[in-house]
């Protein structure tokens, strides 16, 4: 059984659920489009935009930083995504400055750091063990 689309006839669908459906939607503006603040840019709260301590200070530490670096062109890009939504995006003049400043974005010194430990004077070094020969 088939059934036509009130809104365009000859338009024919195979479910009523589907026909009603495709009547029912307009084709006005969705939601989203007459809000013009829903998609504005969010405000910069810090005094200096390009510093990264104070954007972790206000947004947290990045959760996605994505570098974008134009050697022919010198420009080098830094995007920065944090976990309330706001975003921050930064050009630098080398690479080396992008990298940095991302890397400030994504990781502090209040950040806890894994200690490496040196092998020299473990234990089984300080009671002579060695590690069995278990190539025959």
């Amino acid at each position: 059984m088939a059934f036509e689309s009130k809104r365009e006839p000859g338009k024919m669908f195979g479910s009523v659920y589907r026909q009603r459906r495709f009547d029912g939607y307009s084709g006005s503006a969705q939601p989203g489009e007459t809000n013009e603040n829903e998609h504005a840019e969010p405000k910069n709260l810090s005094g200096d935009k390009d510093a990264p301590a104070d954007i972790v200070a206000a947004h947290g530490l990045a959760h996605s930083v994505t570098y974008n670096h134009d050697h022919n062109g010198g420009s080098h890009k830094v995007s920065a995504q944090f976990e309330d939504g706001h975003t921050h995006s930064s050009d630098h003049a080398s690479a080396k400055e992008a990298i940095e400043h991302g890397s400030r974005l994504a990781w502090n010194d209040s950040a806890k750091k894994r200690e490496k430990y040196p092998q020299d004077g473990a234990e089984s070094e300080e009671k002579g063990f060695e590690a069995p020969n278990l190539v025959m």
